[in-house]
């Protein structure tokens, strides 16, 4: 009886001393909890209708909307002390997540981090994708925006010193911004030059500095003017001898005004410049001008008021002839220095030129080779280059460990598939690359595993191409990696090439503070510390690396090649880090670099190209562009294509082409991470290198360029075109709108390149056209930027795909008679028409009154229900359904829409034609 009262109070007391616990031990944790607010400043910015939002590891990543005070956005939360990583969004979705510049960004998707310590209320204060708050920041008008940008017309005044900010893509390839920055004496006493993201001059020296451009947007001839103690009589002689039309930069230093005599002002006039007539007493003046032509951009500040800019847009002629010298991609280090054009040709600085190797020249060149990629995400990105490169048909495939978490990633691919892939995940700790003495610990179990897994992939056999990447943070796992090719028995047989990149980690461990870092000896040592660790496992691994690559050696007949690490944007310590670690390669290579045995400066070749390089990491023209000098040494020079111009086709090869739309396949799947990031999207798609000649037959006249300008004083526009009859180019009718859409074969993924043969350098559409006329054979053009695809394909074109910055036309053949009532198949896309929804008014307009829906078996279908029904205005497409539009007002709006195409219709008189 006492025994059953006992065990019935404990039962009844449980509760109370349960709560008393509970109670106890919430408020130990609630006291650990530290208050963290966020503020984030969007000064110069447009805010999303749907407000800021602040998302983070600590709440799962979901967007959580923030509080707005003026122009600055906080939110206050409760923290455990420790690092936080988090982004702001310019809205509620990760599409509008900001991009962290690398300086305050950790880990691979450029985090911000908060460090919280115990105790301790912490205040984040920033402005939107910069590492300062706004008040600390310069204006975009000192924001150098890269090449294939231009600032934001209403941009240069705000505060911003990122791209986001500042800057937006050009329209196109052949455009380039010009920019001058002039400071009088209280100011800066400075002047400066820039083209295309780069200063081509720059001066302290007093006066006014005149500089000629030539046609291609490079220095011509350049001289500074001393007009305030040596007179202006000199300055007006060059003016004079200047010859119209051609483009003209002139900013002033310190004090230019005293001696600047009528003449020379009247002299700068003839450029356009009436603003010179207000230049004061150590006043700043920047002046981009034309020859006998209005000023393209001029801006003429007093004293004290800041930096004159002045910006402009020019368009550039096509790309210069290659150079006619092969460089020697077999030598000990080839080279990488120079600049990529607007087209995205490298122009080697030492003047000659690698050769290309088309896909298929590629295929061949690597059956029955084993290539083997060792380094972190840059190089797991080469590798990923080249699986695309070989595999096209899977290359939009989101295949486990792409883009990390894997730390072995085995791949055959044969006949154009991959047909076997094996992956070890970077969870596995055995092969965790730890500090020294724990992966000393784990090395035989790591080589155990990976051993066994390298043994499961299918035979050696002369069609198959083995692509295997090792994550090597560190030099160690890299000599891991030579061990375990040379013990390989089923791909003995094999010809291996290897390449080798490894230093970031020991900088995103050190200098960046990454709390991912598996090694703290190297995180928290000094750099000095982690510098001696990094040379000393370097010269290891080279040592072991040497009669592996030599002649004899398991890569003796492909060879070895060593390389930098990427190009980084990194200034101040940083970027001074990775200078001093990459010389440090550069040094322990000179003393093993053979024909066999190479060095690369792949920081070099990013440098040539500083625009495709996002957060870090390369685009696919830099990692294509790594491939055909790589690929010059590791395969016979016999094996390269004919053609001396590399031409690129694809919707993300360009760094400035990113966007989340270019990439659905990975854009579902980042969806799900929370976590969506620009260069794995720019990296997830095809985009091809095809080695064509360049277009030499005549082409179109052509006048002055067209030229559009940003400027905080003036906006100028100078516009003039050629003509071209219709009996000289023929005429063309558009495949599924025209616009926005890349050509194919009997299907949208039938882009054989037997269907067309493509000329570079063609300057205009028209020209394109022109081009095609000529041709008895030509069914249709492909034109985008200054590429033409000439289709001969006997079936015509019969199918495209949506692409942005192409257009893809039919070339319809002329009948003897004509016809002036049958009405034109005349439509046009609304905003772009490709995943665009129609509406009345305004987006929100979408009355059923306005449309008659109707059952349509293809778009063109849908067009022929539009010119057969009375009154039709255009229509709206999606699968089977096909809205024929009769609204009196027509179409005036739409709403982005995927799958759905809106086009408007017009009916014209026009020729009848055979198509």
């Amino acid at each position: 009886s006492r025994q059953l009262f006992a065990v019935d109070m404990s039962c009844r007391e449980l509760p109370e001393r349960m709560l008393l616990i509970l109670l106890v031990t919430a408020q130990a944790a609630a006291s650990e909890y530290v208050s963290v607010t966020f503020n984030v400043g969007m000064a110069g910015r447009t805010v999303d209708s749907a407000g800021v939002h602040l998302a983070g590891s600590f709440q799962g990543w979901s967007p959580a909307a923030l509080t707005a005070v003026a122009d600055v956005h906080s939110v206050t939360v409760n923290l455990l002390p420790g690092q936080h990583e988090f982004k702001f969004l310019n809205g509620n979705i990760w599409d509008t997540a900001e991009e962290v510049p690398q300086e305050c960004a950790v880990g691979e998707h450029g985090n911000r981090f908060v460090d919280v310590q115990a105790g301790e209320n912490t205040e984040v204060n920033v402005c939107f994708e910069a590492c300062v708050p706004c008040a600390e920041l310069p204006t975009c008008k000192l924001f150098n925006c890269p090449r294939g940008f231009q600032h934001k017309s209403d941009s240069l005044n705000f505060a911003g010193s990122s791209g986001s900010a500042c800057c937006q893509a050009l329209e196109s390839w052949d455009k380039v911004e010009v920019l001058v920055r002039s400071a009088g004496m209280a100011d800066g006493n400075n002047a400066e030059f820039w083209v295309g993201g780069q200063m081509i001059y720059g001066t302290g020296t007093r006066g006014l500095t005149v500089l000629e451009l030539s046609e291609d947007a490079t220095t011509r001839q350049v001289q500074t003017f001393d007009t305030h103690a040596d007179g202006a009589a000199a300055l007006v002689s060059f003016l004079e001898a200047i010859q119209p039309g051609q483009v003209v930069l002139i900013g002033a230093v310190d004090e230019a005004s005293a001696q600047l005599s009528e003449a020379a002002k009247g002299a700068i006039s003839r450029l356009g410049g009436a603003g010179v007539w207000a230049l004061s007493y150590r006043g700043s003046y920047a002046l981009i001008g034309s020859k006998d032509g209005p000023a393209l951009s001029e801006t003429v500040l007093p004293p004290e008021s800041g930096v004159a800019v002045a910006a402009a847009l020019l368009t550039l002629p096509p790309s210069p002839t290659p150079a006619s010298d092969i460089c020697n991609a077999h030598s000990a280090s080839p080279p990488a220095s120079g600049h990529l054009t607007a087209d995205g040709n490298l122009v080697l600085d030492v003047g000659c030129r690698y050769e290309l190797r088309n896909p298929s020249q590629i295929t061949s060149c690597l059956a029955g080779a084993w290539v083997v990629v060792t380094g972190s995400s840059n190089s797991q990105l080469m590798w990923n280059s080249l699986v695309m490169m070989l595999a096209p048909e899977d290359a939009d495939v989101m295949r486990p460990g792409r883009f990390g978490g894997r730390d072995l990633m085995d791949i055959v691919v044969e006949n154009g598939r991959i047909t076997y892939i094996n992956t070890v995940p970077s969870s596995e700790e055995i092969c965790m690359q730890a500090d020294t003495a724990q992966a000393a610990e784990n090395d035989a179990g790591c080589r155990a595993l990976y051993t066994e897994q390298l043994a499961a992939a299918p035979e050696h056999s002369s069609g198959r191409t083995r692509i295997t990447f090792f994550m090597s943070f560190f030099w160690p796992r890299t000599g891991v990696a030579a061990d375990l090719v040379e013990a390989d028995t089923k791909w003995a047989n094999a010809e291996v090439a290897l390449l080798v990149q490894v230093t970031a980690w020991y900088l995103v461990c050190n200098a960046m503070q990454f709390n991912g870092c598996t090694r703290p000896e190297i995180r928290y040592d000094t750099e000095d510390a982690v510098f001696d660790i990094f040379s000393s496992e370097m010269d290891a691994v080279l040592t072991r690396l040497e009669p592996f690559c030599s002649p004899g050696g398991r890569a003796g007949l492909r060879g070895c090649t060593v390389a930098t690490n990427s190009w980084s944007p990194a200034s101040g310590a940083l970027g001074d880090s990775f200078i001093r670690f990459n010389a440090e390669v550069t040094r322990a290579m000179s003393s093993h670099m053979t024909a066999n045995f190479r060095y690369l400066d792949i920081f070099a070749l990013g440098a040539a190209m500083p625009d495709e390089t996002k957060q870090g990491h390369g685009s696919q023209v830099l990692h294509q562009w790594t491939w055909q000098i790589l690929l010059g040494g590791f395969c016979a020079s016999s094996a390269a294509a004919e053609g001396s111009v590399a031409s690129f086709s694809g919707p993300q090869c360009f760094a400035q082409q990113y966007d989340l739309q270019h990439c659905p396949n990975y854009h579902s799947r980042c969806q799900q991470w929370n976590n969506c990031v620009l260069w794995q999207c720019g990296n997830s798609v095809l985009c091809t290198l095809t080695a064509v000649n360049p277009w030499t037959e005549t082409q179109a006249s052509t006048s002055m360029p067209s030229v559009s300008t940003t400027s905080t004083q003036s906006t100028t526009s100078v516009t003039s075109a050629s003509t071209t009859s219709m009996e000289s180019m023929g005429l063309y009718l558009d495949v599924d709108g025209g616009e926005d859409r890349a050509c194919r074969g009997a299907s949208a993924s039938d882009n054989s390149p037997s269907h067309y043969t493509v000329h570079v350098g063609v300057e205009t559409f028209d020209s394109c056209k022109q081009l095609c006329s000529s041709k008895p054979e030509c069914v249709g053009i492909e034109y985008s930027g200054t590429r033409c695809e000439i289709w001969t394909r006997a079936e015509g074109i019969q199918s495209s795909i949506a692409l942005g910055g192409f257009q893809c036309y039919r070339k319809a053949s002329l009948m003897m008679t004509t016809s002036t009532t049958t009405p034109d198949v005349n439509f046009s896309p609304v905003d772009g028409g490709v995943d665009r929804a129609c509406r009345g008014q305004d987006r929100g307009d979408n009355s059923n009154l306005y449309y008659t829906a109707m059952t349509a078996t293809s778009l063109e279908s849908c067009k022929e229900l539009c010119i057969q029904a009375s009154g039709c205005v255009g229509i709206e497409f999606k699968g089977s359904r096909c809205e024929v539009w009769t609204r009196e007002e027509g179409i005036e709006a739409s709403i982005e829409l995927s799958g759905f195409t809106c086009l408007k219709y017009a009916p014209q008189r026009r020729l009848s034609v055979l198509i």
